[in-house]
């Protein structure tokens, strides 16, 4: 295997391919090409549009479903943490712990100019909540006075501490959403639009 992926293998199919290049047929027929390539294309379209909107179908970034933050947070092997660039909340303003227990982090990069179906998704989403069970966090970019000021403007109980732009955008590929955390294990993540009071009397 190891002289297949040396380049050895690869260099021997193309070979092949060229010596036979003759017999090698489409797998369409002519006539169907045509609907084969715009089906593709409204295929891929369709994905592109859906993925932008929600949330890709696999998480190749550091905070994935699955992945204990924790852990993550924690020096490995070589002294390092496999998260660097995440700031704990227990260092923020709201002095609090996300690690433990269950807990809802609300994720905004800007709080500013958020859509209004945004904020009414959540809005609903957490007044649906289970009593007692869940605790809220907000994380954003936003300037402090703008953190302190955006729950009171929109009725909601909720501190928001400062987080870096990137570290948001990599968390969760979306203005605004949700991640839900047991005991800094990273297991679930809703994008604005899948938030509702439904979703949240499911939990």
């Amino acid at each position: 295997m190891a002289v297949f992926w040396e380049g050895r293998g690869p260099a021997g199919i193309y070979r092949l391919y060229f010596l036979r290049r003759e017999e090698i047929q489409p797998l369409f027929r002519a006539p169907y090409l045509g609907y084969v390539a715009w089906g593709l294309s409204a295929l891929v379209a369709g994905l592109t549009l859906y993925f932008y909107l929600y949330l890709p179908a696999v998480d190749f970034l550091p905070y994935y479903v699955g992945r204990s933050l924790r852990q993550a947070l924690e020096p490995g092997p070589q002294g390092v943490p496999a998260i660097t660039d995440y700031v704990p909340l227990k260092y923020s303003e709201c002095n609090a712990d996300e690690l433990s227990g269950e807990v809802l982090l609300v994720v905004a990069g800007k709080l500013e100019g958020l859509p209004e179906a945004a904020v009414a998704n959540l809005k609903a989403f957490l007044e649906a909540l289970p009593a007692g069970r869940f605790r809220v966090i907000g994380v954003s970019a936003s300037p402090s006075e703008v953190r302190k000021e955006w729950p009171r403007m929109h009725g909601l109980e909720i501190c928001i501490a400062p987080q870096d732009q990137t570290v948001l955008k990599a968390m969760l590929r979306s203005d605004l959403g949700v991640i839900y955390l047991r005991d800094g294990v990273i297991v679930r993540k809703w994008p604005w639009r899948r938030l509702s009071a439904r979703l949240a009397q499911t939990l």
